[in-house]
């Protein structure tokens, strides 16, 4: 199996690390090792502000929020006037990262 883990993971048994604690997490069974995780065969690992980051440009993207002559933008809108859902929408943004074959530093 072969794991990238360039980026934010400090070294590749770090990366294999993190796998295991997500597919622990997503499928309710116990994985020990990395060999035992067929179905994840690469992840890139990126920290949660990398996360973030991507999460915000991604809601900034839609049309910004106009006040009179003013425009601010989606995200910081919505993490302003309602973090609950900011943190939420987050929550499944990472989770959706895993179809890239990312895990998100610290998140499982």
């Amino acid at each position: 199996m072969t794991i990238e883990w360039e980026g934010y993971a400090e070294d590749e048994s770090h990366a294999e690390g993190l796998a295991i604690e997500y597919a622990n997490t997503r499928t309710g069974e116990q994985v020990d090792h990395i060999d035992e995780l067929e179905e994840f065969d690469q992840f890139e690992v990126i920290s949660e502000s990398d996360a973030e980051e991507l999460y915000d440009d991604m809601l900034d993207e839609m049309d910004w929020c106009k006040v009179g002559t003013m425009e601010f933008s989606p995200s910081r809108v919505l993490q302003a006037l309602d973090p609950t859902a900011y943190n939420c929408g987050f929550s499944d943004f990472c989770d959706s990262l895993l179809d890239n074959h990312q895990l998100v530093e610290g998140f499982y």
